[in-house]
């Protein structure tokens, strides 16, 4: 069992209260990218095991292993929110892939500029945004494609998730990530931001209609100098002109 202790902020009075522990049918390890529900109902995370990622989601007694996925090795500058429930927390959104870890290659041959990640030699694979019902053993469906690093994602309206790509012939060259919607019905998606600079952390708001994000202002940014000069934005979802709120 459990306890969870309450303060009341005007009188400092203080209550706990004691919970039996959900019995899981699987072992948890590396749990990560916590996400609650909007209605705080239910909560999704990703597991890891070797090489294996796995998305758990269901309400706090009764949690599901959802699905088995992988999550590539490339080092992604300032890549965010990996998990996002939908409005009516019957599906989720999440950034994986669906390849398995390529075979060691010798010789190593290699064919771009960030061949690299922090530990390793890249994998070569892409994160990409998918859809899949918050139901046990459920089947993801990829609603971005797989030439193209897809990431940092949020839910705030019924038939759009907004996410960061870097739309550059070559993303390797030049790092610019914009935001991006996708359509879950359609798959269709649409540029929303289109800067030199790089867009990171997307929220869309509660009412679903305006997103806020920070960015940096110079036209040229590293990988590793993305948090140089940080300043927070809003633009309408739809589509619009960014306004700088930290002038």
């Amino acid at each position: 069992a459990y306890s969870t202790s309450t303060v009341n902020w005007k009188t400092g009075a203080s209550a706990t209260e004691w919970h039996s522990k959900s019995q899981l049918p699987f072992t948890l390890k590396d749990a990560a990218n916590l996400t609650w529900s909007a209605d705080g109902q239910k909560v999704a995370f990703f597991t890891t095991e070797k090489d294996k990622t796995y998305l758990h989601a269901g309400p706090v007694s009764q949690i599901h292993r959802i699905c088995e996925i992988y999550t590539p090795n490339a080092y992604l500058a300032a890549a965010g929110n990996r998990i996002a429930w939908s409005p009516d927390a019957e599906r989720l959104a999440f950034t994986a892939t669906l390849d398995a870890p390529p075979p060691a290659a010798d010789p190593v041959v290699i064919t771009r500029i960030q061949y690299k990640s922090r530990t390793s030699i890249s994998d070569n694979r892409r994160l990409r945004v998918f859809l899949v019902a918050a139901s046990p053993s459920s089947t993801p469906h990829p609603l971005t494609p797989p030439g193209a690093d897809a990431h940092s994602i949020s839910w705030g309206s019924a038939n759009e998730i907004v996410y960061l790509s870097n739309p550059e012939p070559d993303p390797d060259a030049a790092h610019n990530y914009d935001i991006f919607a996708v359509n879950i019905f359609s798959g269709a998606a649409r540029q929303i931001t289109k800067t030199p600079g790089v867009e990171m952390t997307p929220t869309i708001s509660p009412d679903g209609n305006w997103i806020a994000y920070t960015a940096t202002t110079r036209a040229l940014t590293t990988i590793d100098s993305v948090a140089e000069d940080n300043h927070v934005w809003v633009i309408p979802l739809a589509g619009g002109t960014p306004r700088e709120l930290n002038r």
